[in-house]
């Protein structure tokens, strides 16, 4: 039997914690991990109800969302695994040793391109020095 539910306004759902609530049903211990650790991360939180919240779109300078600086890597000129790969290290969605540890997979978090420094999305993408040689 699904229970309907109410919209609760955000203060009051970390406050309460009422988020809990709005939660899928967990499955998987992958899921109750993530959700342990989620419970970790707001607990110590308290949120300013008397300031108006703002939402700032990183990919503009100004911080304002538009189609066309969510879309301009599917129109570029390239191939097609080339725009997909673009659009997940952009979103910072690629399977590096950073987003590898926070799954609590088995990883080396060292660069496999130059064994000097930690890989990241940023890392691999403009600052390790293979990259940049290369």
């Amino acid at each position: 039997m699904k229970t309907k539910r109410r919209n609760v306004k955000v203060n009051k759902a970390v406050e309460e914690n009422k988020w809990v609530d709005h939660v899928t049903p967990i499955t998987t211990y992958q899921e109750s991990v993530e959700f342990v650790a989620l419970w970790e991360a707001i607990r110590g939180i308290s949120l300013d109800s008397s300031r108006e919240d703002t939402i700032r779109w990183r990919w503009t300078e100004d911080g304002e969302y538009t189609i066309k600086s969510a879309y301009r890597i599917w129109k570029a000129k390239a191939e097609p695994k080339c725009r997909f790969f673009a659009w997940t290290l952009l979103h910072k969605k690629i399977l590096t040793a950073d987003n590898l540890s926070k799954r609590n997979w088995q990883h080396d978090p060292i660069s496999k391109l130059c064994g000097i420094e930690h890989e990241t999305p940023t890392h691999i993408w403009k600052d390790c020095p293979f990259t940049k040689e290369v």
